[in-house]
């Protein structure tokens, strides 16, 4: 019997209180606090994938693990001394090498070819899109930025999700996400839009608040978007989950996917001057 609509509310409250303060600590402090935690999501992120991407297999994950450490760590670092990543590059290789000697000389079994694929997609999805998390910390005011980035995809995710409930009639598309509604998404854009113009003001980022605005919006389209990519790939195993991890929130893919869109967006935004 399934979680009545005010237990799941319930759960997920909960989760967030307990959830983003810790998250928000991270980061602020930054440096080895964020990295560590963001590399522990982002391997739970990569079981999940490998969970619901069958074909890929244990062994891709070994090859898959290291390379998206390499990638947030090379994020968060650059080439400064203390880099890991000769040590991080070498478990990269040592796992590919060993995964394709694994797979010629093992019979046949299922589609090799599939799970590299979806191995490598792993790699580019979590950790590719994940690390511009570390790029945004790097920017001028990065803490701002980052901070911005997390609170205005949490604005659209709850403005969303609580008109989607309240008005909801539309399907948006129901193929991939059933419960999702056009009434619901523009609850997420009026949300998100509002939260960035206050955020923009009270961090003292620069643009103004109507700019903001336009921000927000953009932002909560990049999350819808990450959003529905990862119900794509739910969709396509079967799975109305990606895991339990988080009570009420479903898995670190749950939770995960929107960010990973709205991380390169706000980068590239920032750092190309269009705010």
């Amino acid at each position: 019997m399934g979680a009545s609509p005010s237990g799941s509310l319930r759960l997920r409250v909960l989760s967030a209180a307990v959830g983003l303060p810790l998250l928000l600590l991270a980061v602020w402090v930054g440096g080895t606090v964020l990295f560590v935690l963001t590399s522990l999501v982002a391997l739970a992120a990569l079981w999940e994938f490998r969970r619901l991407a069958a074909p890929s297999g244990p062994l891709a994950t070994l090859f898959a693990g290291p390379a998206i450490l390499l990638l947030l760590e090379e994020a968060w670092l650059g080439t400064a001394a203390e880099s890991l990543g000769p040590i991080l590059a070498g478990l990269f290789l040592g796992s590919l090498a060993f995964y394709l000697l694994w797979a010629a000389l093992r019979p046949p079994q299922g589609n090799l070819l599939a799970g590299w694929a979806l191995s490598v997609t792993a790699v580019l999805y979590i950790g590719g899109l994940l690390s511009y998390g570390f790029r945004l910390r790097g920017l001028e005011q990065g803490f701002s930025w980052l901070l911005l980035s997390l609170l205005v995809t949490f604005a659209s995710d709850t403005g969303a999700y609580f008109m989607g409930r309240a008005l909801g009639r539309h399907k948006m598309a129901p193929r991939l996400s059933p419960g999702k509604t056009w009434e619901g998404a523009l609850g997420g854009l009026v949300a998100a839009g509002a939260a960035c113009a206050l955020l923009v003001y009270l961090f003292a980022l620069g643009p103004p608040p109507l700019v903001g605005a336009g921000l927000g919006i953009i932002l909560s389209v990049a999350a819808q978007l990450g959003d529905l990519a990862e119900s794509f790939i739910k969709r396509a195993a079967g799975a109305k989950e990606a895991g339990g991890l988080i009570p009420g929130h479903g898995g670190v893919l749950d939770r995960l996917d929107s960010l990973l869109f709205v991380f390169p967006v706000l980068y590239y935004a920032v750092a190309w001057g269009v705010v």
